[in-house]
């Protein structure tokens, strides 16, 4: 399969086989969120018990990188006929989506019972502490799960005001903070477990252009800030009720424009609560560049030398920009071989990203409501 591996084991992380023919494999990895793969195999592979048994899950190698480009448990089968010529396709979940399936308890260490002793469990310093310290509370010591996490290098900025969680999902309340401290998270399988680490974005040194033979198409939209400057508003009533404000003065001397909104954080108590409140409607707002390419390997240039989360520039005529590669589709088939479609930034202006948004704006808003 020019290089990609497929390794199956069950659900104690048992080695059970390879798949090694597979009719098509479409793997999604992306920059701080969950990804996924679909593979399609003959329905009468001598792996299909091992693949379709409760629990299974694959490892998906890709030449070039020493961690799994994509490991999870199989969540999703479905299969067609024909017998002579019946298929099963599987749906993969990346492992990162333990951030998404593990809630955060206000004191983990007690019984459900006696939650009500604290309003909320309070994560505070660098990116890094947060969330190992948070991983190692909720999703170790408290449920038990099969995860290591790498040594604490107290990477990332500090996250102003911290993170704080009551019965949200760990990655509602962990990003975007994490990623405004300039910080990737990944998780895979290593041996009979799951390692959860951090990582800081590289920087890929070259620029991608058309004239070096790397880029075969694009499409590309940009948008401008939504929001410049934002009006907090914390607990109280009336007079007592507490406001802070943050402002992007570079935005606005940028773009030549100011952009106010208001945030209703009345989940938040301190200064710092609101501001980290403020920080993230900004971060929300800030404008975008979106780049969609296909990519033609060359000797110098394939993925595994640049991967997700890489800050990589894109020069195409007179345009030039930065962004993190956010997202990458690694496909294999046997008409085509292994063919990569990486997204740098986010194209902000399609239907699936504009839903995508509206539905964390939501989710964000009910999960910060007072009364939980």
């Amino acid at each position: 399969m020019d290089g990609l591996k497929i390794t199956i084991y069950d659900k104690a992380f048992q080695r059970r086989g390879w798949l090694g023919t597979p009719t098509e494999v479409t793997v999604t990895v992306g920059f701080n969120v969950v990804g996924s793969a679909e593979v399609t195999f003959p329905a009468d592979h001598n792996r299909a018990a091992d693949i379709l048994a409760e629990g299974a899950r694959m490892v998906i190698e890709h030449p070039g990188l020493d961690i799994p480009l994509l490991s999870g448990y199989v969540t999703e089968a479905r299969g067609s006929g024909p017998a002579g010529s019946s298929s099963i396709t599987v749906t993969v979940t990346d492992d990162l989506a333990v951030l998404w399936e593990v809630l955060g308890w206000q004191v983990p260490t007690a019984a459900i019972s006696a939650q009500g002793t604290a309003e909320y469990r309070t994560y505070t310093g660098n990116a890094e502490t947060i969330v190992k310290t948070m991983v190692t509370e909720q999703a170790i010591n408290r449920l038990g799960l099969p995860i290591s996490v790498g040594v604490n290098l107290n990477r990332g900025a500090v996250v102003p005001g911290g993170v704080k969680v009551r019965m949200h999902p760990l990655a509602d309340r962990l990003f975007p903070a994490v990623e405004l401290a300039g910080l990737g998270v990944r998780c895979y399988q290593s041996g009979a477990g799951l390692v959860l680490d951090v990582y800081q974005p590289a920087t890929y040194p070259k620029a991608l252009t058309e004239k070096s033979g790397v880029l075969r198409s694009w499409s590309w939209a940009s948008k401008g800030p939504t929001v410049t400057r934002v009006v907090g508003g914390g607990k109280g009533e009336g007079v007592a009720r507490t406001f802070r404000s943050a402002v992007d003065p570079t935005l606005e001397s940028r773009f030549g424009k100011k952009v106010e909104v208001f945030a209703d954080s009345r989940n938040g108590d301190t200064a710092a609560e609101l501001d980290q409140s403020n920080s993230e409607v900004l971060f929300e707002g800030k404008p975008t560049n979106g780049f969609a390419l296909e990519l033609s390997e060359t000797p110098h240039f394939r993925y595994g030398t640049v991967v997700v989360g890489d800050i990589v520039t894109i020069k195409v005529g007179a345009l030039e920009r930065t962004d993190v590669l956010r997202a990458a589709t690694i496909t294999w088939n046997k008409a085509d071989g292994l063919t990569v479609q990486p997204s740098v930034g986010a194209i902000e202006n399609s239907p699936d990203a504009k839903l995508a948004k509206a539905i964390r704006t939501l989710w964000r808003g009910l999960t910060n409501v007072k009364v939980r």
